[in-house]
């Protein structure tokens, strides 16, 4: 029926039974970005990788500037003494404008003598100079047994005289001391009558008469 305009209102009635759920509506438009927030702490460090290959060598740099010279050292000890060398061919003889007969043993009537360190011509004469030996640190004579021109071209051409005109002389004599040498035999080419075969170091049934001697020429 129809209230009466101006009636007294009745009491509220019952809420009704919820309604079926309506359809989806359409999809709301994109909200704005929101604002970047704070940054992170760190995090923790990872795990050490494995050592990668070794690479290739690369190419050698230019070379460096030379650097500066250093300090002189201290002078190393005096060398060794070095062997007597051959001696010449005219031993003790002077050139004309400087001869000194006092200091010289140049005597053109007597056999030159003679050093090499190795064999020497002492007490020459006009014959021959008495030839000795150094052996031991001794000198000593060489017995005439044997010993021949050939022999002697060895003596003069180890003293630096032409070996062509050498000559040995038998029992010059005059010696003391070692005979060191006997039964020299010399082929012609040896550098030193101690290259010659001999009966040995000191082995001699000689005296001192049989000494041989030895006369080189000058030319």
């Amino acid at each position: 029926k129809l209230v009466k305009e101006g009636a007294p209102r009745g009491p509220q009635g019952r809420r009704g039974e919820p309604g079926q759920a309506g359809l989806p509506g359409a999809p709301g438009a994109p909200g704005r970005n929101g604002m970047l927030g704070a940054v992170g702490a760190p995090g923790a460090q990872g795990v050490r990788g494995e050592r990668g290959p070794t690479g290739a060598v690369g190419p050698a740099g230019p070379a460096g500037e030379d650097g500066p010279r250093g300090p002189q050292g201290p002078a190393g000890p005096p060398g060794e003494k070095g062997e007597l060398g051959r001696q010449g061919a005219e031993p003790g003889a002077y050139l004309h404008s400087i001869r000194q007969p006092a200091l010289s043993s140049f005597n053109p009537n007597l056999c030159p003598d003679g050093d090499n360190g190795i064999i020497r011509l002492a007490q020459c004469n006009h014959r021959a100079c008495r030839l000795e030996v150094l052996h031991e640190n001794h000198w000593g004579s060489v017995c005439d047994d044997g010993f021949d021109n050939t022999n002697a071209r060895v003596v003069c051409s180890s003293l630096g005289y032409p070996a062509h005109r050498a000559e040995a002389v038998r029992a010059i004599g005059g010696g003391s001391g070692r005979i060191w040498l006997d039964d020299v035999k010399c082929k012609g080419s040896e550098e030193q009558l101690t290259m010659c075969g001999h009966a040995g170091w000191g082995r001699a049934d000689c005296g001192h008469w049989e000494d041989v001697g030895v006369c080189c020429k000058r030319v």
